[in-house]
């Protein structure tokens, strides 16, 4: 957006909520600037912006923008390339959220949330990253619910008297109006599910009629996830919150009317609007760039939501400095019998088994995108509800392979009841020695420690994502 005073770039500041000129001060009401592009209508009543797109050439993202500037890096994959734009139609949303945070507020954010993170990368914390910070208004689906109709639900009630339990059974049935309006899904597939949610809610009463003035000095990432991926969604979180206060109520609660009896009766009328949302977008590269981090940042409430590595060497410095206590305190405080060895030794085990398999199921569907509706709803490129749906088999898929990441764990675990299985068999009087057990123990011990540095690699995992690679180069979808 050009200023009419001087001619240089205006851009919308979060701070004063105006579109200002940072050359000669100039600022102007954004509800009454001029749009930045043309708005051409459909053939069906729809309305699309005609507006400068970027497509990284690395990994083929896309982000729209008012004003055709050169892009240097690319905030999906962390490239620093020259995106290459060029004049294309999106669909114009019905409203936008202006940021309210500016950048100076959210870099403040962001830094006091990696300052506790204390085995975060040093690389995560450096000025240079903090500063690509970049304001993008990502694109999602709002979605208001009705329910006007009657909740009917099956009850039951069992009585004892003397030696008789009578059963009695209720149909209840209630007069329920109920509107839910705000439940929102971002609608790009680039834009992680589990980052999206970890910044939720937005506020929609802050929501204004969409103007392109709002979007000067930001970009906007293009919709490409279709409004129904989320409605069952969205319907259950609307259905549960529906039954649970209906059921709380005395006319279905003394008849013994459960809250998914009544959820069973609930019928939702919907209907959906497309908006755009400020979120402060930030993506880093490991150092051997095989892997992205990602931290994001509500532009209107400033909740912090980011991806948090750890660094072997703060890790394996703080878990030498935490051993030393730990040693203390188990030689010199607790008396160190075979017995409470080998129980300390069985349940880190167990504790380490589960810790393993729990993080390694999330790895798993991370990977895959079992845990991404809408990117799993772009890989498919299907308009069939039908055939979109069949990915719900996937949804509880679990990671193949756990054993050989916790085959340490079950062999000490294996070793340790070996031995003391052996030497209570050969044991004599006081004869038998307990250095087997507490070989044992210590050789179970060292597994452990091992299995746990294979966590910590897993748990890098789960933090950091491969680089996305949207049909870019031919590369594959889910790389």
């Amino acid at each position: 957006m050009k200023c009419s005073g001087c001619g240089a770039e205006m851009r919308f500041d979060p701070a004063t909520q105006n579109v200002v000129c940072d050359h000669c001060g100039a600022s102007k009401d954004p509800f009454f600037a001029e749009e930045q592009c043309r708005i051409v209508e459909g053939s069906h009543g729809e309305s699309y912006l005609e507006a400068e797109v970027f497509q990284c050439p690395q990994c083929g993202a896309r982000l729209l923008s008012t004003d055709a500037t050169a892009i240097t890096f690319c905030s999906y994959c962390g490239s620093s390339v020259v995106l290459e734009g060029r004049l294309e139609q999106e669909e114009k949303p019905d409203y936008i959220i202006p940021f309210k945070k500016t950048k100076e507020e959210v870099e403040k954010l962001y830094k006091h949330k990696v300052s506790r993170a204390l085995f975060a990368p040093s690389y995560m914390k450096s000025d240079d990253v903090v500063s690509r910070f970049r304001g993008i208004y990502m694109p999602y689906w709002v979605y208001s619910m009705q329910n006007a109709d009657g909740l009917r639900a099956n009850g039951k009630v069992e009585e004892r008297h003397g030696d008789y339990i009578y059963t009695y059974s209720y149909l209840v049935s209630a007069d329920y109006d109920a509107e839910y309006k705000g439940l929102s899904y971002d609608a790009s597939s680039v834009f992680s599910d589990s980052l999206s949610e970890a910044i939720a809610p937005f506020d929609v009463h802050d929501r204004v009629p969409f103007k392109t003035a709002y979007m000067s000095g930001f970009y906007a990432d293009t919709r490409d996830v279709k409004p129904y991926v989320y409605i069952d969604n969205a319907s259950e979180v609307v259905s549960k919150d529906i039954a649970g206060k209906a059921a709380g109520h005395p006319s279905f609660g003394i008849h013994g009317a459960t809250a998914n009896e009544v959820e069973k009766s609930v019928r939702l009328r919907t209907d959906h609007t497309g908006g755009y949302f400020p979120v402060w977008f930030l993506a880093t590269q490991s150092r051997d760039k095989s892997r992205v981090s990602y931290a994001v940042v509500n532009g209107q409430t400033g909740k912090v939501a980011a991806d948090m590595p750890i660094d072997f060497g703060k890790y394996l410095l703080g878990s030498l400095i935490l051993a030393i206590p730990i040693f203390l305190i188990l030689a010199f405080a607790v008396p160190m019998t075979p017995l409470i060895l080998s129980a300390a030794v069985v349940v880190f085990a167990i504790a380490s088994l589960i810790l393993a398999n729990v993080l390694l199921n999330d790895v798993y569907r991370r990977e895959n995108q079992l845990d991404d509706e809408g990117l799993q709803f772009a890989q498919d490129h299907s308009e069939d509800k039908a055939q979109y749906k069949l990915y719900g088999k996937f949804s509880k898929e679990k990671a193949p392979g756990k054993i050989k990441k916790t085959w340490k764990v079950l062999l000490g675990l294996a070793v340790v009841a070996a031995v003391i299985f052996l030497n209570t068999q050969v044991r004599v009087a006081a004869t038998a020695s307990d250095m087997w057990i507490y070989g044992a123990a210590a050789l179970s011990m060292g597994l452990n420690i091992w299995t746990f540095f294979d966590i910590v690699k897993a748990y890098n995992q789960l933090t950091t994502r491969k680089p996305p690679q949207m049909g870019a180069r031919g590369g594959d979808e889910r790389a």
